[in-house]
């Protein structure tokens, strides 16, 4: 079963559609059921403010804020009842030698793969100073998102050449925050896949499996200003149905 491509998910989430309906889905999590019967390690990567522990909580279709992750931390639970252990990570940038031991350590041990959590520039971290990212009118600066992704961009230096074929299987570029570059949505694709992020995967792509799914965590206005109104909660709940088929897709597989 191949992967669902970007522009189908996209186009399913804005019809309000479902990739599956649900006696396909009944019998695709059966499936899934018995695949994960040992639970399944997953690590959960990403810059502080990309919405790492937030992604977590969604799955579990909580809706309290998380706190920024200090340490790597294991965070167990069932989806669907199918017992999955998700390796969340901590992103801040002044813990960058603990993380990339962590991650050594992890990557010595039998995973599935690596939930990569990309937000377009929408970090969201206290210290920021709301100057530099709001123009008067209210709008969100395009220089500070491209600061941002820029510091994506070197993020994948810390660990991208941990990776080979026998550590992990697959990598999942999970483009968090859908809310707030939902009227982008081809910039952010082209950003992702053939730009400049996207080429980076380009020297593991041969033995490791990438895709790069859009996501929405929970729908909220950054720093409490609204930046788009094509989004809403039956979007959220379509892009969250269909991540967790592309993950049966890739255990499966």
């Amino acid at each position: 079963m191949e992967p669902i491509s970007w522009g189908t998910i996209i186009s399913a989430a804005k019809a309000g559609d479902t990739i599956l309906d649900d006696k396909k889905r009944k019998s695709l999590l059966t499936k899934f059921k018995l695949l994960l019967r040992a639970n399944r390690k997953i690590v959960v990567y990403g810059l502080s403010g990309a919405g790492k522990s937030q992604f977590l909580l969604a799955l579990k279709k909580q809706l309290e804020i998380a706190q920024p992750t200090g340490a790597s931390e294991i965070v167990p639970f069932n989806l669907e009842d199918f017992p999955i252990i998700f390796i969340d990570t901590p992103g801040q940038s002044e813990r960058h030698f603990p993380r990339k031991q962590a991650l050594t350590e992890i990557l010595k041990d039998n995973i599935e793969g690596i939930i990569n959590v990309v937000s377009y520039g929408y970090e969201e971290r206290p210290e920021f100073n709301l100057d530099d990212i709001f123009t008067p009118n209210h709008e969100v600066k395009e220089s500070f998102l491209r600061l941002n992704r820029k510091s994506e961009v070197e993020r994948l230096a810390e660990w991208l050449p941990l990776i080979h074929p026998k550590n992990v299987k697959w990598i999942i570029n999970l483009v968090n925050k859908a809310d707030l570059w939902w009227d982008n949505m081809d910039e952010v694709n082209k950003h992702y896949i053939s730009e400049d992020y996207g080429k980076a995967f380009k020297q593991i792509d041969s033995y490791t499996n990438v895709i790069t799914i859009p996501f929405c965590s929970i729908i909220q206005p950054y720093f409490n200003t609204r930046t788009s109104g094509k989004f809403g909660d039956l979007q959220k709940e379509k892009l969250r149905s269909n991540f967790i088929h592309q993950l049966h897709t890739l255990i499966k597989s």
